[in-house]
């Protein structure tokens, strides 16, 4: 994704992961997507500034919960592949499982 000369990919084995259903607000300077993913597989988010003389502040969330937030240096990169659980604890970015529930009795035909 790409927002006021900031570029984000969520990486996974070393390769960018394919964005979904991406959004990107100029306005609000918000941006966001989903991303596939496999329980167990650690991620990294990659962050780049491209632009020669702004930093910029980066607030990431994932599944709603806030994670971490970072500056990006003017023309720099940097790249997040943990989040500070608590003042002492670091973990990793690892996609959890999925539980999938249907409830046959709430399905209906119109």
């Amino acid at each position: 994704m790409k927002l006021h000369g900031l570029t984000a990919n969520v990486l996974c084995g070393g390769k960018i992961l394919d964005e979904h259903s991406a959004n990107v607000d100029e306005e609000t300077a918000t941006a966001n997507c989903f991303v596939a993913s496999e329980a167990g597989k650690e991620i990294h988010i990659s962050l780049g500034n491209v632009s020669a003389t702004s930093n910029v502040l980066v607030k990431a969330y994932i599944d709603g919960q806030y994670i971490m937030r970072k500056v990006v240096k003017a023309g720099k990169s940097s790249t997040v592949m943990e989040f500070r659980i608590d003042a002492d604890t670091k973990q990793a970015l690892v996609f959890a499982n999925i539980e999938v529930t249907v409830l046959s009795d709430q399905m209906h035909m119109v």
